[in-house]
């Protein structure tokens, strides 16, 4: 009797898992900032006071409105998660600066060859401690600039997350702001994990659409292990 086929059907499965797993994209910034990087000068990596460990942080150095760009990890097709996949991120104006005169909202910005768009939230009114930032993937809640929301969605080559939010007059007025947790992807809530715990309310529950892109790394040998003991054993 030949096995091959129950075989690769069980090595599809494993690869398919992955595949769906992966598109769950998350940047917590402990180590390192991940391949993120911001449109002016004053980003860098710290090593404690996010949400929790390290955090992604503006120092203002001048006049202008400050983007963080996200890591290529982040671009692909988004299609599947249009209507029902969201983008979180924590946010903290850490210390306004001085000669401050009004805030800008909640800022994302998508892009890529089909097209781009961009969505507003709330506006702060001070400083804040690290506020979760909710962001759905719905073509009404956000702006599409160019293109198409569909084109846009199936190329996303592009993600930018306002982190300056503070109007200051005159140059260089110390206004200091984090990003943290930056995750794109279905489930119900933003990063889980253990540290976050207390932060969140409870203890996390992890499943498929929780993992983040290294659990490609993790299923398919795994898959391949299981696949090749059945394999033997068959024979």
């Amino acid at each position: 009797m030949n096995k091959m086929p129950g075989v690769l059907f069980a090595v599809a499965m494993v690869f398919l898992f992955a595949g769906s797993a992966g598109a769950q994209t998350c940047s917590t910034f402990d180590a390192d900032l991940e391949g993120w990087t911001c449109d002016t000068s004053g980003c860098s990596w710290v090593a404690t006071g996010g949400n929790p460990d390290g955090h992604l942080r503006f120092d203002e150095g001048g006049d202008g409105t400050t983007e963080a760009i996200a890591a290529v990890t982040f671009w692909g097709d988004w299609s599947d998660l249009d209507g029902v996949g969201n983008i979180y991120y924590d946010h903290s104006i850490i210390s306004e600066g001085t000669g401050v005169y009004g805030y800008d909202p909640y800022y994302v910005r998508i892009a890529g060859p089909g097209g781009s768009a961009e969505w507003e939230g709330d506006t702060p009114s001070g400083a804040t401690g690290w506020v979760l930032i909710t962001v759905p993937l719905v073509e009404s809640e956000w702006t599409v600039t160019s293109g198409t929301w569909s084109a846009l969605l199936a190329d996303v080559t592009d993600l930018r997350i306002r982190v300056e939010l503070v109007k200051n007059s005159g140059g260089a007025n110390d206004e200091v702001d984090g990003i943290d947790n930056v995750c794109l992807h279905t489930g119900s809530g933003p990063c889980k994990r253990a540290a976050e715990a207390s932060t969140y309310g409870s203890s996390p529950t992890y499943g498929p659409g929780d993992l983040g892109m290294h659990s490609i790394y993790l299923l398919i040998p795994m898959g391949a292990i299981v696949t090749l003991r059945i394999w033997r054993r068959k024979r």
